[in-house]
């Protein structure tokens, strides 16, 4: 028996993977076994300190609060009793401090004596502002929030339990004030359309940047296999089990540390390292199902036919614990459904093992290590509007109306569909994310922190059309078959060190600086084959095989140097200054500047803000800060390149890349200022942001000389600009007896618009296009937001009719980009241990082409056709004539605002008074409140090619992700 060579290869490539994974559990275990020699010799001449953490509101006792010495690395974690112990202090005085998101920090002064233990107890007060949760993100070291002159928000572990989500993404949504996450499709596999602050980019997609523990990952998009608008996203894969919180810094100001690409932000997932303590078993069993969304589905048959009930299953098993100087958190996973999609065609299953762990190597000097594998396999059908998209037929082709199909010769609406169903899409990825990073602190004013790490990505994708199905659609071609394979390389190395100087008359300065370098490999291969042999599942045994192949790599190093000063405690300025160089920089390009300084001032904390308004107003701080940060041009764009087509058997010679020498990033310049407040001693908080972001040197398509034979060159020319306004209101609405009510509000609204488009040899650039279609596409122009919808409107006759005349190309107002976006979430918390949680998410201001209902009138539905103004039959000679795209497309450019019941999540702590077992259930998308587009999800939309702009605003016969309901056990031990 002959085993394939792609199976030969993927069992190859596990098995890499997984003697990937054992040489660091090796590293790990000689780690712990050194670990355990030097833990010996520390037990001697030390003391103990040990303390309850309480809610000083109500004396409940809070579980994963920090305790630690300022100034040492000896720390810990509260239990589910509310209990700390910092083992192995050192006899001496210390100041200790107790912090717990959602609460004010509060410090003691301890004293420890050798082989005594010393109590000391807490009871934090709650608040809704977050000014002493410490972040690092965009940081060259560990800062309070208080100190920043650019916000850097945070998704905390309470607000990750209280959602249910499967990646990043997800847990994204609605949860980070200007940021907007909107899905691309319901089907697995799919990333989510991420904007940030605006779209400031032509030619640059709005995805933002980003780390996992310090390691930049990948999170491209639109690998594999096209299925008619959806594409696969390496964002499906950051799986959110393990992870401990989420910083996100938005503007340039805050994410300039970060270099040239991160004008979108930085988005940095910090995992589970353990928490001191004997170890704990968790196990975890979901069991839940999938139910289709039909709001949106036009046709009975559709509804009866192509749907199922998909069956859910998640199953976690986790470790953690460890001494005080070594931590660890280990779990594996298992998840598991068939799909909505009837024939088990949008399966998901996905193993994932995690393992994390932090070591204090000495007093100087600790150690995070965090490894993960991921196993991904889904399946999809083809969407779109090809005769093999089975959504399509049956939403607005003609076949399931008029239940004929004639290459098949049958009208059973069942046996269409297993002809639609027959091809099969398969995709499986595997993906190791590993971070080592040793904290070195050989004086307590001299830090120093490096990260060495890498993101490796295989996937394999596989789309096979049988001989029968072929022969069903009358197709020319007997079966094809069509694989494609990526593999994703990205090693990364950075450096980040912190040198406090000596205060000095109530100054204190602080001297950071660093750097990054990291590699990026892609390597692609795709094969095909057409005339397929009868049982073959390879394309190799084809009548017809094709085969190409694509490399491509960027290197990028940059450096940073930065300064911190603190006045009076309450003052904070900043300043800094990154260069970076890469390969993707035109050869007469060298290293670019990018600049960075803000102020940040807290005036309820200086003696002559009135004792009076601290009543009220309890915290007032204002802050300001300008930075630059820029977009990457893609690969190869600097040099001019050819391909090799064949022709007539042998390898020609073809223009491809005219190549441009000066190519540069784009430089994103952000200035951006806000208030935060806190009202009623922080119970409520209140935070508004505007920022103005002006892109220069625009990447804009540019038309070459005819002469060269060349087509587009991308140059820098142009310049765009963006105003948002950011709101944000947290805090607690209700607090009486065995209730709280906590409620958040993100509002955000945006401005967009290209201020010039650019000139060449004093001409200017013709508008172009970002996507759409011929009757109605979304355009680049002056003046005009980018994805600007042209389309071709409708000419009205003197009699008031409408004959089939159309004005071509005019622009109507409508934009792709939203201009108003947010979220509400409202927290119940019942007689302590029952939370209910809800996530409510709206957007709008923008438009988007709806190509199914263009496609229904072109088919002749009569629903649709009675949108036409003036319709009264098929006469060409008196009215639109349905089959005239052309015509008729600028009226279903249509309002694409909607409001969706986000989530909901009941949590029962210590259910029946069993403590360590926990219940809940949940249902993610429970409802879609209200829309304005007909027949379509206006945010769902068809995805782009590879790294490009992706504005959405294509609405078709796409699916909507499904409702999720949740029911889980989970018993800690």
């Amino acid at each position: 028996m002959l085993i394939p060579s792609a199976c030969i290869y993927q069992q190859q490539n596990i098995i890499d993977m997984l003697s990937s994974v054992k040489r660091n559990l090796a590293i790990i275990s000689l780690i712990g076994l050194t670990l355990l020699i030097h833990h010996a010799a520390l037990q001697a001449q030390t003391g103990e300190i040990r303390g309850v953490v309480t809610d000083a509101s109500d004396g409940q006792k809070l579980i994963g609060a920090q305790v630690s010495l300022v100034d040492t690395k000896v720390g810990a974690v509260t239990n589910l009793d509310g209990v700390y112990v910092l083992r192995q202090v050192k006899p001496g005085n210390y100041t200790i401090v107790a912090k717990y998101i959602g609460y004010k920090s509060a410090t003691k002064q301890v004293t420890v004596e050798a082989d005594k233990t010393v109590e000391v107890n807490f009871a934090l007060v709650p608040s809704a502002v977050s000014a002493e949760e410490v972040v690092v993100t965009g940081l060259a070291a560990a800062t309070e929030k208080r100190k920043l002159s650019a916000p850097v928000q945070s998704i905390t572990p309470q607000m990750i339990q209280n959602v249910t989500v499967q990646s990043i993404d997800q847990l994204l949504q609605g949860q980070i004030a200007g940021v907007s996450v909107g899905m691309a499709s319901g089907l697995p596999g799919t990333g989510s359309r991420i904007q940030s602050r605006g779209v400031k980019s032509a030619a640059n997609n709005s995805t933002p940047v980003f780390y996992v523990d310090n390691v930049r990952v990948d999170v491209g998009d639109n690998f594999g296999i096209g299925t008619g608008g959806t594409v696969s996203s390496s964002m499906a894969q950051l799986v959110t089990g393990e992870i401990e919180r989420v910083e996100v810094a938005l503007g340039g100001s805050a994410a300039t540390l970060y270099g040239t690409q991160a004008a979108n932000g930085v988005t940095q997932i910090f995992t589970k390292k353990g928490v001191p303590g004997t170890p704990k078993v968790r196990v975890i069993a979901t069991l839940g199902a999938d139910n289709p969304e039909t709001r949106f589905v036009q046709e009975d048959v559709t509804r009866r036919l192509f749907f199922q009930t998909g069956i859910f299953q998640n199953y976690t098993i986790n470790l953690n614990g460890g001494s005080d100087i070594f931590t660890y958190n280990i779990s594996a996973m298992a998840r598991s459904t068939n799909g909505f999609i009837t024939r088990n065609q949008a399966r998901d299953d996905l193993y994932n093992i995690a393992f994390g762990a932090r070591a204090i190597l000495n007093e100087n000097l600790d150690a995070e290590i965090s490894t993960t594998f991921i196993r991904n396999g889904f399946s999809r059908f083809n969407q779109g509007n090809n005769i093999f998209a089975p959504l399509g037929a049956m939403e607005h082709g003609t076949a399931f109306r008029e239940r004929r199909f004639t290459p098949a010769g049958t009208d059973n609406p069942d046996s269409l569909l297993a002809l639609w169903m027959l091809p099969e899409y398969d995709e499986n990825v595997n993906r190791v994310i590993t971070s080592f990073t040793l904290n070195y602190a050989p004086f307590k004013w001299f830090t120093n922190r490096v990260t060495i790490g890498f993101d490796y990505n295989k996937r394999e994708a596989r789309f096979l059309i049988p001989i029968e199905a072929s022969i069903a659609f009358g197709s020319a071609i007997l079966g094809s078959i069509t694989r494609a394979d990526r593999e994703f390389m990205q090693p990364i190395i950075n450096y980040a060190g912190s040198i406090k100087l000596p205060e000095l008359e109530g100054v204190a300065v602080s001297l950071n600086f660093g750097g990054e370098a990291f590699r990026q490999d892609v390597r692609s291969i795709s094969g095909s084959g057409q005339n397929l042999a009868a049982g073959t599942r390879t394309f190799n045994q084809a009548g017809i095989v094709t085969g190409s192949e694509g490399v491509g790599s960027i290197f990028l190093a940059g450096a940073f140097g930065e300064v911190r000063a603190e006045l009076l405690k309450h003052i904070f300025i900043d300043g800094g200054m990154r260069f970076d160089g890469s390969t993707a920089f035109g050869r007469n390009v060298s290293f670019i500047p990018l600049a960075r300084g803000g102020i940040a001032a807290i005036l309820s904390d200086f003696e002559f803000y009135p004792a009076e308004w601290k009543k009220y107003v309890s915290f007032l701080k204002l802050r300001g800060a300008i930075g630059q940060t820029g977009n990457f041009p893609a690969p190869f764009l600097r040099d001019r390149t050819f391909s090799a087509p064949s022709f007539l058997g042998s390898a020609a010679i073809a223009p491809a890349n005219p190549g441009n020498p000066d190519i540069k990033p784009e430089f994103v310049t952000s200035l951006e200022g806000g208030v935060e407040l806190g009202f009623l001693d922080d119970r409520i908080s209140f935070s508004v942001t505007y920022s103005s972001t002006r892109t220069t040197d625009g990447l804009f398509a540019v038309p070459s000389d005819p002469v060269t034979g060349f087509g587009l060159v991308q140059r820098n020319v142009g310049e765009v600009f963006n105003g948002v306004w950011e709101l944000s209101l947290s805090g607690n609405v209700v607090k009486i007896t065995d209730f709280e009510l906590n409620a958040r509000v993100n509002m955000a609204f945006v401005t967009n618009e290209v201020t010039n488009i650019g000139t060449v040899g004093g001409r200017p650039i013709p508008e172009f296009g970002v996507g759409g279609f011929a009757f109605s596409g979304l355009f680049v122009a002056n003046g005009r937001p980018i994805g600007a919808i042209r389309a071709n409107r409708i000419a009205q006759e003197a009699d008031g009719t409408y004959r089939g005349r159309f004005i071509a190309n005019q622009f109507n107002g409508a934009q792709a980009i939203p201009t108003y976006f947010g979220s509400l979430t409202l927290e119940a918390v019942i007689i302590r241990d029952i939370t209910v949680s809800a996530l409510f998410e709206y957007s709008g201001g923008n438009a988007l082409i709806n190509t199914l209902q263009v496609l229904r009138i072109a088919n002749s539905y009569p629903d649709a056709l009675a949108r036409i103004p003036g319709y009264v039959s098929f006469s060409q000679n008196s009215v639109v004539n349905p089959a005239n795209f052309a015509a008729y497309g600028a009226f279903f450019v249509e309002d694409a605002r909607w409001i969706k019941w986000r989530d909901v999540t009941v949590r029962y702590r210590n259910a029946f008074g069993f403590k360590g077992a926990n219940l809940s259930a949940a249902i993610r998308n429970p409802l879609v409140i209200s829309t304005a587009a007909a027949g379509v999800d206006p945010e769902i939309n068809w995805a782009r090619a590879t790294g490009a702009l992706d504005l959405g605003s294509t609405g078709g016969a796409n699916l909507s992700a499904a409702r999720q309901i949740r029911f889980t056990v989970e018993y800690n031990f």
